[in-house]
């Protein structure tokens, strides 16, 4: 998809106010919606969570993981 001239030719300021409010207009919508099989799956570690909330990894745990962090 290619912008229009109009976006293209707007200030750097301009273009970022823009952003915000398309941004803006798409969390007036709602969330997305998701699949029956997302769902599912969102049921079943929402529930794995609450059998075991201290099972798996802290946050600080996977970011080291992640980016090397110390």
């Amino acid at each position: 998809m290619e912008l229009p001239s109009e976006i293209l030719n707007m200030s750097a300021v301009d273009r970022l106010q823009l952003i915000g409010r398309i941004w803006d207009s798409i969390n007036d919508d709602g969330p997305p919606p998701i699949s029956d099989s997302q769902r599912e799956i969102l049921d079943k570690r929402l529930a794995a969570f609450e059998a075991d909330p201290n099972k798996g990894e802290s946050w600080d745990q996977v970011r080291s993981e992640l980016f090397g962090d110390e």
